[in-house]
């Protein structure tokens, strides 16, 4: 292989390395049995150019003027970084905890039975829950926080888009709803607080609750 260092003060500009390069890689394909056409640069630059072809495809002038082929948007390995972001944020580059970093921070508050009791019972639920192989990704995630022996169960909603809604709506059906000590608000805190506040019970996320 020939390795080309380039420097910007020698003053060669980039036709003349190329017509060197021509040059040098002749005398290899006429005296070199081991160098072949195939290594040549311009053979390994069509090399590289079919494989980011692939994965961001080109368009000639007149496709480009098809308004549909002109904003269509390409994906390929968006479709997995975008989830796994879950897991590992820093792919996104942020500097926050994954789910599983999550999770095992939330299991860390109970006992060791309450552990055994809430693997049975992992539930997955909302429109991300529908992307495909979820539930297996997340049950490796969690697999290793706990115990060899630990039997771990993670369930997809029936409906994950709306399940949520429908849980909400037979909530506010039950004589609880609208109860302070199952975090309903008063038009007090709401006026106080705003929408995102809800008074601490069981139910609840006690980093946005009001005691």
């Amino acid at each position: 292989m020939i390795y080309r260092q380039i420097n910007s003060g020698n003053g060669s500009s980039e036709e003349e390395d190329l017509s060197q390069l021509a040059t040098i890689e002749s005398k290899l394909l006429t005296h070199d049995p081991t160098f072949s056409s195939s290594d040549t640069y311009a053979a390994i630059s069509t090399q590289k150019s079919a494989l980011i072809r692939a994965f961001c495809p080109a368009h000639d002038t007149a496709a480009k003027e098809d308004i549909e082929v002109a904003h269509r948007m390409h994906l390929n390995v968006e479709r997995w970084k975008v989830p796994e972001a879950w897991f590992v944020p820093s792919m996104a580059g942020l500097d926050c905890a994954g789910l599983g970093e999550i999770i095992a921070h939330v299991l860390s508050s109970f006992t060791e039975a309450e552990k055994l009791r809430m693997a049975k019972n992992v539930f997955l639920t909302g429109g991300p829950a529908q992307i495909p192989n979820l539930a297996p990704r997340l049950l490796s995630t969690i697999r290793p926080i706990l115990p060899p022996y630990t039997e771990i169960s993670v369930r997809l909603a029936k409906d994950p888009q709306l399940d949520a809604y429908y849980g909400m709506a037979a909530f506010a059906r039950t004589p609880e709803f609208g109860r302070p000590e199952f975090g309903a608000l008063s038009k007090a805190d709401y006026d106080e607080h705003g929408s995102d506040r809800i008074r601490k019970w069981w139910g609840g996320n006690v980093n946005y609750a009001i005691y």
